[in-house]
Order: structure tokens, then C-alpha cells, then sequence
């Protein structure tokens, strides 16, 4: 909509956005602006090989979990009067082959910032490289603003 706007050089001073953010009853709150939304893509990666042998892995399960209780535990900001907290909340998780025996060679999670304007997408992005680089995961990350 902003973009229509703009080609047509029109400016607003003020707009209102339904959207379902009321808790009792349509209409029940007026916010100040949204929160933005910021998407990624992790991969953690390791190393296949039967659980027989597991000095021949790296299972990305395990190397996964301390990482993402630090995301989903870390104060990115307090928010301010306007927004609460920014939060981090993992959104899907996958791994493996499907068999019971082999440790999987990656593992996939989906996740979600809902901030503030106390933070900025850039800031959350370096914040969660250098925890994951702190922990020394091999990894790969996509991000999107949503």
C-alpha cells in the first residue's frame, strides 16, 4: 500500500490497520505502529554415520540444543512504551532420515523475532551469528523480513 502511495505522491499523517490483535472484543486496542518480523532459516550441520559408531558422528541434534535455548532464553531488548520485548521463538524443527539408527548429517529450524523498535533487524542478525559462533557450530543461516 505504502508503495502505491508513493508512485502516486501521496503522503499520509496517520492510518489505521485491522489486524487481530484485540483480546476481548474486535476494535478493543489501539497500538502505535507493528512490531517487525524477521524470519530465518538455521542449518546446524554434522556428521552422518550409523549410532554404532558414534565416535565416526557429529550429531547436529545434540550440537543444536544449547544453541537454541540460548536464542530462545537471550534479552534482545525491554521494549519500550509502545512494543513489549522483542522474543526469538523457534518455529519448526527437522533432521535425520527417518531411520532410528543413523545420526542425521543436519538439522533444520525454522524460527521468528517479533521486535521492537528497541532493536533493528541488523542487530538481532549480528546478536544470533555470534551466538552460534560462540558455541562453534558449523552452520549455515538464511534470513527474511517478514
Amino acid at each position: 500500500m505504502m508503495e502505491i502511495l508513493s508512485k502516486r505522491n501521496e503522503k499520509i499523517d496517520y492510518c489505521i490497520v485491522g489486524e487481530a490483535s484485540s483480546e476481548k472484543k474486535v476494535g478493543g486496542q489501539i497500538r502505535v505502529g507493528c512490531r517487525g518480523s524477521l524470519h530465518g532459516k538455521l542449518s546446524i550441520f554434522g556428521k552422518q554415520a550409523h549410532v554404532a559408531y558414534p565416535q565416526l558422528t557429529i550429531n547436529p541434534i545434540h550440537n543444536s540444543l544449547s544453541s537454541l535455548q540460548e536464542l530462545a532464553s537471550t534479552e534482545w531488548d525491554k521494549g519500550n512504551e509502545n512494543f513489549p520485548a522483542t522474543t526469538f521463538q523457534s518455529t519448526n524443527i527437522h533432521s535425520g532420515v527417518g531411520a532410528t539408527n543413523v545420526v542425521p548429517e543436519q538439522l533444520d529450524t525454522l524460527f521468528n523475532f517479533r521486535f521492537s523498535t528497541a532493536s533493528t533487524a541488523n542487530q538481532l542478525q549480528q546478536k544470533t551469528e555470534e551466538i552460534l559462533q560462540k558455541l562453534n557450530l558449523q552452520y549455515d543461516i538464511e534470513w527474511r523480513l517478514g
